[in-house]
């Protein structure tokens, strides 16, 4: 009876530990309230109470499975992980990120101009400059396609996965290892980052590789596999920088292992010592740059925490940043949509449950090695989100995935027995429950990234489609008509280092447009024409489609019609006459109208939108002064602006009818005919700028940028 008993009170025991983990994760999730923190906090606390009555000390590692089964879901797993990171990978991501244009770009100068960067790398946003060249490799062995792109990273994140299975395996058997890395496999936080070709997922392949042969060493004692790891870890340090934590992880390891095993002693310290020689030795080019610079990587000194809490003299910036990366993975999520659905939380449900219930189990046995190992490496690794300004970034934190993989499949991996001595299950059975929970986790992160995420607006133009769209626009006509094709591309875009990837077969017939130059005839006049305008463009548009009526319009929109990029193919040979209309423009690096001007130079049409517009690069102050005519082809109110966020005005036949310091008045009478104007731009501070001469006709409710033909001529 006490048997009977004590089966029923552990059947209860599970149930409620399902029902308050459930009920946690329901409220955790509803981020658009906050009460709903709370209620969810709460929920969770009571299912961890209830995970204290199990006896949970010191759980053996997971019985072994028979070879061919082991084998044959291990095949599975890793089918499953590749085909999240492949599937529609030519549709989703819909664009394509700076970052990721500027790892292609590299790869390919290093293939075809002979370029071998090192110490010039560690200026730039992501500098992996092992990844430039393995890329670059690469792209002379398979070619320099999109898809060969993608391929790169998923072979590497196969790669990785089966590192972190091996090591899984070594530390808790083959079962845990197989649930770790299913999970890990589907996780959508995880194959995110390798869909977008973000250098952080190379975290995973050094980090697992660099376990995978250290656990080796430690097992066989043997320095060879001490080696190989020593290898992946000093090779790992020109990766991505979040991987500068890995050594102090494995120092907390080594220590462990020491304290641990006192009697067998099987880690030395003399090995380790060869261990940090060899690290030293591949690491030494990167030290000697860091002493010479005497900086220890220029991102990690503008992402750190510790630069916000001094500039606003507040601790403030640190609750902010440990709350939103705490709440990153069952509720609010990373908030670019590069990552991730803004406010979607970045684990599935699922995941999610058996992720604080794992970590809960963890730290209950964190004196076995597996626990130790995960916990540690968690809580490290954790520190690049800790430490940033950034409160949920989810790119920088990818290498977690990994940990919550494990932590999920180790529950799974004890509640395994228990379920089968609970309920009198057979072996297939339970393996039939586990299977059913994987395909519902694999279900939903399926469901989150091709239908939601696939469907939201944000997501899908934050990637750069307009940019992509050029590149694959270049690189597909100069592949199918090579040398017949030069593309102006707006100044916006043409140092772009997504255009400069994928449209690189077209780079030597590529050029910025200069609107100005091009009104006097200054194109090959033997090649088709294309050409590439941003958004809030219409004013250059429209003039270009007076310079060259026979061309062909096509529009990039979004889903509620704006126009994300312009389009114009023009025939070689094309009619054009030389267009003599527009304002003067003298540019100056002074706010004092007296000061010599460095430029004087005809602007068509004022739609400047962003600083590459502008003639000059140099910083503020600076001013510019336009001077022509403009016509009123009707007599009636006009309201005129300039559309920036500097100082403005703008005078109409002597009177001063704008000041961008009084936004109330914009109108002004004109009589059928020509008016002088004149308009004062002054740029005091800041490194953005833009500015549209826009204009209400008489009749119109709509402003619009002033078109060219309706200033005079020069």
């Amino acid at each position: 009876m006490a048997s009977v008993h004590s089966s029923q009170n552990s059947k209860l025991s599970l149930l409620f530990l399902f029902l308050f983990s459930a009920t946690g994760q329901f409220f955790i999730s509803q981020s658009g309230h906050s009460y709903t923190l709370w209620i969810g906090l709460f929920f969770y606390g009571l299912a961890l109470w209830e995970l204290k009555s199990f006896p949970v000390l010191n759980v053996p590692a997971s019985k072994t499975l028979s070879e061919k089964t082991e084998f044959l879901f291990f095949i599975a797993a890793l089918s499953f992980g590749c085909f999240f990171r492949l599937y529609q990978i030519d549709i989703l991501p819909a664009g394509m990120h700076t970052d990721q244009g500027l790892t292609g770009l590299c790869a390919l100068r290093i293939e075809h101009e002979g370029w071998r960067p090192f110490s010039e790398v560690f200026n730039f946003q992501i500098p992996e400059v092992l990844l430039f060249y393995q890329l670059a490799a690469w792209f002379h062995l398979v070619g320099d396609s999109l898809f060969n792109f993608h391929l790169f990273f998923t072979l590497q994140a196969m790669a990785a996965m089966v590192f972190f299975y091996a090591s899984v395996r070594q530390l808790s058997g083959a079962r845990t290892a197989l649930l770790s890395l299913s999970i890990l496999a589907v996780t959508r936080w995880s194959w995110i980052e390798t869909r977008a070709g973000y250098p952080s997922s190379e975290v995973l392949f050094y980090l697992f590789g660099a376990l995978y042969f250290w656990l080796i060493g430690l097992q066989k004692n043997k320095i060879w596999a001490f080696a190989l790891s020593a290898i992946f870890m000093g090779a790992g340090l020109y990766t991505y920088q979040a991987f500068k934590l890995v050594p102090f992880l494995f120092v907390a390891y080594a220590l462990f292992e020491v304290l641990s095993q006192k009697k067998e002693k099987p880690f030395r310290l003399s090995t380790g010592a060869i261990y940090l020689l060899i690290v030293l030795i591949i690491a030494l080019p990167l030290l000697h740059y860091f002493w010479s610079e005497k900086t220890f990587g220029n991102r990690e000194h503008e992402a750190f925490i510790g630069t916000a809490i001094a500039e606003q003299k507040s601790l403030k910036p640190l609750w902010d940043v440990w709350s939103g990366n705490l709440l990153m993975f069952n509720r609010t999520g990373d908030e670019n949509a590069r990552h991730n659905i803004p406010g979607h939380r970045m684990l599935d449900d699922l995941t999610g449950i058996l992720f604080i219930l794992g970590f809960a189990l963890a730290a209950r046995r964190w004196k076995s090695r597996d626990s130790f190992y995960a916990l540690s490496g968690f809580a490290l690794l954790f520190l690049a989100g800790l430490l940033s300004n950034q409160p949920n970034n989810s790119n920088r934190l990818v290498i977690l995935t990994a940990f919550v993989a494990f932590f999920a499949g180790s529950f799974l991996d004890f509640l395994w027995p228990s379920l089968e001595k609970m309920f009198s299950l057979r072996k297939n059975a339970v393996a039939i429950a586990m299977v059913s929970v994987l395909a519902l986790i694999t279900a939903q992160n399926f469901y989150t990234y091709f239908i939601s995420q696939a469907n939201n607006e944000e997501c899908r133009l934050s990637m750069g489609l307009e940019q992509k769209t050029m590149g694959q626009t270049i690189d597909g006509l100069e592949t199918q008509s090579p040398g017949q094709f030069h593309f102006f591309i707006t100044p916006y875009y043409a140092q772009n280092h997504v255009v400069r990837f994928l449209g690189y077969r077209g780079q030597s017939d590529s050029s910025a447009l200069d609107l100005t130059a091009l009104c006097q005839g200054n194109f090959p006049q033997d090649k088709n024409l294309v050409f590439f305008l941003e958004e809030n463009k219409s004013g250059e548009f429209e003039l270009l489609k007076t310079l060259f009526p026979e061309g062909q319009e096509t529009l990039l929109k979004n889903s509620t019609g704006h126009v994300l990029l312009y389009r114009y193919d023009v025939p070689a040979a094309t009619r054009f006459q030389k267009w003599n209309k527009g304002l003067v423009g003298t540019y100056r690096i002074s706010l004092n109208t007296e000061e010599k001007p460095i430029l004087r130079r005809q602007d068509p049409v004022i739609n400047f939108t962003s600083k590459q517009d502008f003639p000059f690069q140099n910083y503020p102050p600076f001013s510019i002064q336009w001077k022509g005519q403009v016509l009123a082809s009707e007599m009636g109110i006009y309201h005129l602006r300039l559309l920036t966020t500097d100082t403005a005005s703008i005078w109409v036949d002597g009177k001063e009818m704008f000041n961008s310091q009084k936004p109330n008045g914009d109108q002004v009478s004109l009589r059928k005919g020509f008016h002088l104007i004149r308009i004062d731009y002054q740029k005091t501070a800041g490194d953005s700028m833009a500015a549209h001469l826009i204009w209400e006709t008489p009749g119109q409710t709509q402003w619009k940028v002033v078109p060219a033909q309706a200033f005079g001529k020069l």
